[in-house]
């Protein structure tokens, strides 16, 4: 073989030795070189010439330093671009130990993705020690590789899809990891709820060809029935790969002169369309462009994109079923509450209400503020066991049942006692619930209150100085046991005092049970210089903070004001 060093230079062991040297390495499946303190190559075996692309030694062992290298797109594992003096090789005639090295290998003319380890040993001179030259191992790793960044990359998809509910923002999120480590442009389009295409997720590794895409979408977006693309792996679920594309295949699928210019400065040589699959039906598609500057896709890549099209699927599925139950969820606790609140003449009213746990769970406290006939009112704080479908059911009977039973008795102790019949008629002994029921008449001067708790915690009377008081007294919960113990409170509310209703959610968000009213009660003593609004935000604000911000139950104040001076 030309330009190769002659046994002596070798092993100094003679011919025969150097012959047995050379047969074994020519049929050894790693690739290897020798290479001289110049940086020429004088020697490479068989697998050597096959991952370099080149038919003759000659073409290798007469290139100039650094000739063939230039052929290739070598990276280390961060993306970094190696050069020569990188090499393991190389660092052994500068002195330097010759650590082993993995490299990204693209093959620049065809995009052809390899990773190697690249290892090297000395050949010394056995009296100067003098290192002549460096053998070169290249282990191809390329399989393993793939499939470590593979799994790798699904790890962090996954992350990134349960991250969050909001599908649009996981998704944009998918298609930038997806445009990083597997093509320069990935493009998440998805059906919607009229049956339209929608392009929800575009990325691009070159921002400038980033609006290019987002261009072609707006002016180019697919039409349902066209007979390939997006709209045949919709129709078909099945995932498509189209490599190597030309100039007569985009003129064939443009729809004019100007898509068609568009489509060429794309530069789109593989493109890979994958399904966005539910369990039971496909929700769109995940589209992967390479260019002729970056790698080619493979069958690897398309394996890759399918499985990460079913996990998005099944994210998008699982976040619409979620986005759909909270909206339900919402409406339906939206009508279990008093659309707004009316105008009592002579007195400040607020109420907030935070329902604790998922979106999509319906909560069990519930509010409400109506007239009861000529220059009365009646307000109902009351608070449901459970959550969910059956918490909405008892709670619309315990309003409905309260309204109807004002319309005959506007006392609130038989209010409370019809509720509690009602709920041993229709529920017994399978829901209980709270309530506190208060009856407010026109104020003049002051404003005559009478109140009635079916299990429910005290109300808090705050005067004009900021003192706090329990008022009303304790009664049986309902809807559980016969006979219940209701007690009707009559007291009076003077200008510049508050009253304020609240389920037990609230002081339970402060650990100590046995001081359940202390820290609201201090809150309360900054009342009489806030607006009514102000001190029931406050209280849902310390109460939030004092639970990390998730509290356990559910939490619902409502306040009435008597004002300092009646509204003329």
């Amino acid at each position: 073989m030309n330009a190769r060093p002659d046994s002596g230079e070798l092993h100094h062991e003679g011919p025969a030795v150097a012959l047995l040297v050379e047969a074994v390495l020519e049929n050894v499946a790693e690739a290897i070189t020798v290479v001289d303190a110049s940086g020429r190559t004088v020697f490479a075996n068989r697998a050597a010439l096959e991952l370099l692309g080149l038919e003759s030694e000659a073409e290798l062992t007469q290139a100039e330093p650094g000739e063939i290298m230039s052929r290739f797109l070598v990276l280390d594992e961060t993306g970094a671009e190696l050069d020569l003096a990188s090499m393991p090789g190389r660092r052994l005639f500068d002195g330097e130990p010759a650590i082993p090295l993995l490299v990204r290998n693209i093959v620049r003319a065809t995009g052809e993705e390899r990773w190697f380890v690249v290892r090297a040993s000395p050949i010394v001179d056995p009296e100067s020690r003098e290192v002549l030259y460096a053998a070169n191992v290249f282990e191809n790793v390329t399989q393993v590789k793939r499939a470590q960044l593979a799994e790798a990359f699904m790890a962090q998809a996954s992350r990134v899809l349960a991250s969050s509910m909001d599908y649009n923002e996981t998704l944009q999120r998918i298609a930038r990891l997806a445009a990083t480590q597997i093509a320069e442009c990935c493009a998440v389009d998805v059906l919607g709820e009229r049956g339209q295409l929608e392009r929800v997720a575009v990325d691009h590794a070159d921002p400038d060809k980033l609006a290019l895409v987002e261009h072609l979408d707006r002016s180019y977006r697919p039409a349902l029935d066209e007979p390939l693309g997006v709209p045949e792996v919709i129709r078909s679920g099945q995932a498509k790969i189209y490599r190597g594309i030309t100039d007569r295949s985009l003129a064939a699928y443009a729809r004019d002169s100007n898509h068609l210019e568009l489509l060429r400065s794309l530069r789109a040589r593989d493109v890979i369309i994958v399904p966005l699959a539910a369990p039971a039906r496909t929700l769109g598609t995940i589209t992967l462009v390479s260019s002729n500057t970056g790698r080619r896709l493979t069958e690897a890549d398309l394996d890759l994109a399918v499985r990460l099209g079913r996990r998005a699927g099944t994210a998008v599925e699982s976040a619409r079923l979620y986005t759909e139950r909270a909206h339900i969820a919402h409406s339906l606790q939206r009508a279990l509450m008093p659309y707004s609140l009316p105008e009592i003449p002579g007195f400040e009213l607020a109420a907030s209400y935070r329902a604790a746990g998922e979106l999509n769970e319906v909560g069990g406290d519930f509010y409400d503020v109506y007239p009861s006939g000529a220059e009365h009112w009646v307000l109902v704080i009351g608070d449901v066991c459970g959550k969910g479908p059956d918490a909405a059911g008892v709670t619309a009977l315990a309003r409905h049942t309260l309204r109807t039973a004002s319309m005959f008795d506007p006392s609130p102790a038989t209010m409370v006692r019809t509720l509690h019949r009602a709920l041993l008629q229709q529920l017994p002994g399978q829901q209980m619930c709270t309530v506190c029921v208060v009856s407010v008449g026109a104020p003049r001067g002051t404003a005559t209150l009478r109140l009635a708790l079916g299990g429910h915690p005290q109300p808090l009377l705050i005067d004009s100085g900021g003192r706090t008081y329990a008022v009303g007294e304790p009664g049986t919960a309902l809807g559980l046991v016969e006979p219940i113990n209701v007690t009707e409170t009559a007291f009076e509310l003077h200008p510049g005092e508050t009253l304020l209703l609240y389920t037990d959610g609230v002081p339970e968000t402060w650990r100590s049970r046995f001081e359940h009213t202390s820290p609201l009660m201090r809150l309360c003593e900054g009342a009489p210089g806030q607006a009514l609004s102000e001190l029931l935000a406050g209280i849902e604000s310390a109460a939030l903070a004092s639970a990390a911000g998730a509290p356990r139950d559910d939490m619902a104040l409502l306040g009435l004001r008597l004002a300092s001076t009646r509204a003329r």
